[in-house]
């Protein structure tokens, strides 16, 4: 009984709306401005209402709509507003609009040299300002702007005026989340297309930096380096091109980001003291993430040509660093599905790396190609307390370091950590380099293989060699043994070798010094 009861005072609310009420609406013109500006908080005018139905809701269309802000000073007006009523205005006993739709607007946005952010003339954050209105304009179910023209003025970075046109926004409010969306058209000089959507879990407009979210960026035929005086990137960067860029945010900070990038004459600084890198082409995924007590940067499939030359296929790549705030101790990780040495080693100048790590390239000048690279280490990266590694190589070469044999022309793969560990080598035309165990110190091979491994034991680093073949001009043969390396000396060597050819007159250059 109570249920058609309720049915039947719905029904006669709603055939008196849609008889009496809606056509007689331009009466209540005043009325209704008064409500608007009672749950608004602002001053709010209206020259001219009339209404219709849209399905079973009924629709306010609205004309010469202007707001003044909190000093009574005219702020905003809206020639056109297309005003959408929800049922459940009745139970929330205030107007609550399905669909708010603005048409035409000319709005102009400003960020003064305080930080205070004013929109259409009215202050949004900092005391007496006027955010509750926004946050009432974007507490609606859906705010349609279309065929708009937007002006961004930003004083505190002392930038030129931005102006968008043709600007087309959605705000979409739900039960937990908040969405938005915008479509411009900026300067041609900029972009052909901006597109930005967005996803917040926490929004006030009356303090903007204490918003969440989830922002992305489309911007087709673009030049990076024309928006720096409106936008931060993490890195120095320009270029021309496609940007597509995901951003999650907490307040002020971004906490991760993914970009897709296809740029030509890029240039790019990854760090204040660095120097420029200058890209003829640059294209692939770039993602950053960084918490409190750490960072994580990958790339999927990068390629770069540099002005110069330099070519670095297609990779993927992953650093993840983590340790205590205020201590360089900590653990990290590294992993690629392939490097070239020579590549890395033309643009070591210009990475983010720490001078040892920079050092120590230099040092052994590594060459070839390391494929399914993962290493990961605990404590400081360039004097770790304990660390893993796998790898296959190609192609290898470094230079003999530190009491450690060089090499050239090897291939193979290896596994193991700071204790222990096996490898497997492999080459044609190798060379290997022992400058502290042979007069001759390098040995050339037209064929090698070799396996074994290395363990410390009582703090001795023994590299085991369990079994090689080799064949050279001089000889050809097999060999097994031990090498014990020795800190700034010779070190110890137990070798053993069967010869099947042999040239004596040259078996000198292969008796150990040691």
């Amino acid at each position: 009984m109570a249920l058609l009861l309720a049915w039947f005072l719905f029904g006669g609310l709603f055939l008196a709306l849609r008889w009496v009420v809606v056509p007689q609406v331009g009466a209540y013109r005043t009325e209704i401005a008064a409500e608007l500006s009672r749950v608004s908080g602002l001053p709010v005018s209206i020259e001219g209402l009339n209404a219709d139905w849209s399905g079973l809701r009924p629709r306010l269309h609205l004309a010469g709509l202007s707001v003044s802000d909190a000093e009574g000073r005219p702020a905003l007006r809206l020639e056109q507003v297309d005003a959408t009523l929800s049922w459940s205005s009745l139970l929330r006993l205030r107007p609550y609009f399905h669909r708010l739709e603005i048409v035409g607007p000319s709005i102009e946005a400003r960020r003064n040299a305080d930080g205070r952010v004013v929109i259409a003339g009215l202050q949004i954050e900092g005391e007496g300002g006027d955010g509750s209105f926004l946050d009432w304009l974007l507490a609606q179910r859906k705010v349609v702007v279309r065929k708009a023209r937007l002006s961004w003025t930003d004083l505190l970075r002392e930038a030129p005026e931005l102006q968008l046109e043709d600007v087309e926004f959605t705000f979409e409010k739900g039960f937990r989340k908040q969405r938005f969306a915008l479509h411009a058209q900026p300067p041609h000089a900029l972009a052909s297309a901006l597109d930005v959507r967005g996803e917040l879990t926490r929004f006030s407009a009356a303090d903007l930096t204490a918003t969440v979210g989830r922002l992305y960026v489309d911007l087709e035929r673009a030049d990076l380096g024309g928006w720096t005086p409106w936008v931060d990137y993490p890195v120095e960067l320009s270029g021309q091109g496609g940007l597509r860029l995901w951003v999650d945010f907490d307040g002020e900070a971004a906490t991760a980001m993914n970009a897709d990038v296809a740029l030509s004459a890029a240039a790019m600084r990854l760090a204040p003291a660095l120097p420029e890198l200058q890209l003829a082409q640059l294209s692939g995924r770039l993602s950053a993430r960084r918490w409190a007590s750490g960072f994580e940067i990958e790339s999927r499939g990068l390629a770069l040509a540099t002005g110069d030359g330099v070519e670095m296929a297609p990779t993927d790549f992953r650093l993840r660093v983590q340790h205590p705030e205020g201590t360089r101790a900590g653990d990290g990780a590294v992993s690629a599905n392939a490097l070239d040495f020579a590549v890395l080693a033309r643009l070591a100048a210009h990475l983010p790396l720490g001078d040892s790590v920079r050092e120590r390239l230099a040092a052994f000048d590594p060459r070839g190609q390391v494929t399914a690279l993962k290493l990961d280490w605990k404590g400081c990266a360039d004097s770790p307390q304990s660390w893993t590694l796998s790898a296959r190589f190609e192609d290898m070469g470094l230079a003999a370091r530190e009491s450690l044999p060089g090499v050239g022309g090897l291939s193979g793969e290896l596994e193991g950590t700071e204790q222990s560990g096996r490898f497997l080598l492999a080459g044609r035309d190798t060379h290997v380099d022992l400058p502290e165990v042979f007069v001759n110190p390098r040995l050339v091979f037209s064929t090698f293989r070799a396996d074994g491994g290395w363990a410390r034991r009582d703090g001795r680093l023994e590299i085991a060699l369990d079994s090689a073949s080799f064949n050279n001009q001089d000889a050809e043969g097999s060999a097994a043994g031990r090498y014990w390396v020795e800190p700034g000396g010779a070190g110890e060597i137990d070798l053993s070798a069967r010869l099947t050819r042999a040239d004596g007159t040259t078996v000198w250059r292969y008796l150990p010094l040691v």
